[in-house]
């Protein structure tokens, strides 16, 4: 029996929303903070120290393009990264919660099936994205 019936005013199109919003809000948050003022500092790659932002640069001063190793390199940075699993978890208990795909099931297993799902998506996505097609 899915959890949402306790719930009843929380359905699957909100609980979406809930999570798109909370993450829009992070990284808009996240956004505001200014760069560092001595140029040999090092950035942080992460949002609030958790999500990976690897795809943006504050400057294109000095600007090299990425050998097709370094986007593998930062393509498997994003992939097994704590934020991407801890993101997966998050939609992973979402799904579960609102019972999104019903073959995967309930109880330590469904999650298991939801979180593997959400994860290898998340994985393809990082790969396709940021180490695909190599351009010159």
């Amino acid at each position: 029996m899915p959890l949402l019936s306790s719930v009843p005013h929380l359905t699957p199109d909100r609980v979406h929303r809930i999570i798109c919003v909370a993450l829009i809000l992070a990284a808009c948050s996240a956004s505001g903070q200014q760069t560092p003022s001595d140029p040999t500092q090092e950035e942080s790659k992460r949002i609030l120290g958790l999500v990976p932002n690897y795809r943006t640069t504050p400057s294109l001063v000095n600007y090299q393009p990425l050998t097709p190793g370094e986007k593998f390199k930062v393509a498997s940075e994003d992939a097994f990264g704590r934020g991407t699993i801890a993101l997966s978890a998050i939609f992973a208990g979402a799904a579960q919660l609102t019972n999104a795909n019903r073959s995967l099931g309930q109880g330590g297993a469904g999650f298991g099936r939801y979180f593997g799902t959400s994860y290898g998506d998340f994985m393809i996505a990082d790969y396709m994205t940021e180490a695909g097609p190599v351009t010159k």
